[in-house]
């Protein structure tokens, strides 16, 4: 499991089913800044100029595991279930919770953001070799009440599937599938898209998760309630492309600069 122990505490709390503390933990824990790497694109540089994110379906990520991060043990899920106490059948019952879990975890919509600036490979696969951009955005004024802050989620990194088997209990009880009702369904497409393989722990990766059930869609792009604070361009962006970034930045108010590799003097593994 990662090394943060908050994060610990936070994936914690989601397998007992406490949701409402887990929320609590990741709002206390949001990054003062958090950072999107993209390629110089007409569709890139449209929607960083009108302050969006373009958020993709989860089947076009590059891991093979994404949204499947987890596993439950029906066994286990049987066990809450009494046949003398409620009027379903069991079949009913399992049936419907691998339906339910398979329609909110593939009509997930990602876009995702890092902590960390200094991420090379990152600047390397997701900013074209140095060539495209990141930009800063300050998350952590944003209300508990605000939409956009509720969709971000941050990214846990573990070493094997996460047990969903008791968050299901929570949100599957018998009673809840008998008269429909269906509330705490998000929460499980959250966690399945917040769960990666530990080798991935590299990204450092925050994400905002939100749900359509258009199934035409690949992607779309959703408002994004702060500004950016800074644009950060690659050492190897080209002359037209950073005028038309420093024109970007002039536009919503934030500064522009271009990365620089440290010299023989700077003893870090920074960019800036």
């Amino acid at each position: 499991m990662t090394s943060e122990k908050w994060k610990g505490d936070y994936i914690g709390c989601l397998h007992d089913g406490k949701l409402s503390e887990a929320n609590k933990i990741k709002r206390d824990n949001i990054p003062k800044k958090l950072y999107r790497f993209e390629r110089v694109a007409d569709n890139r540089i449209k929607t960083l100029r009108n302050n969006q994110l373009y958020v993709s379906h989860i089947k076009g990520f590059d891991d093979p595991y994404d949204a499947k991060g987890y596993y439950w043990n029906r066994d286990e899920l049987l066990k809450t279930f009494d046949l003398k106490q409620y009027d379903v059948t069991v079949d009913k019952y399992l049936d419907e919770i691998e339906k339910q879990i398979l329609f909110w975890f593939e009509n997930c919509f990602v876009g995702c953001f890092t902590e960390d600036i200094n991420n090379f490979p990152m600047w390397y696969y997701y900013a074209d070799k140095y060539q495209g951009f990141c930009v800063e955005y300050d998350f952590s004024n944003l209300t508990e009440d605000d939409e956009f802050q509720q969709a971000l989620k941050p990214v846990v990194y573990l070493e094997r599937k996460f047990d969903l088997t008791n968050t299901i209990k929570t949100v599957f009880k018998p009673e809840n599938i008998i008269a429909d009702k269906t509330n705490a369904f998000y929460w499980l497409h959250c966690i399945g898209n917040i769960i990666k393989d530990e080798s991935w722990e590299f990204e450092r990766e925050w994400r905002y998760i939100t749900f359509d059930d258009d199934f035409m869609l690949s992607g779309k792009n959703v408002k994004i309630p702060v500004k950016p604070s800074h644009i950060y361009c690659g050492n190897k962006m080209n002359s037209n492309d950073f005028d038309e970034m420093r024109k970007i930045s002039n536009e919503l108010g934030c500064g522009c600069s271009k990365i620089s590799i440290g010299d023989n003097f700077v003893k870090e593994f920074v960019v800036l």
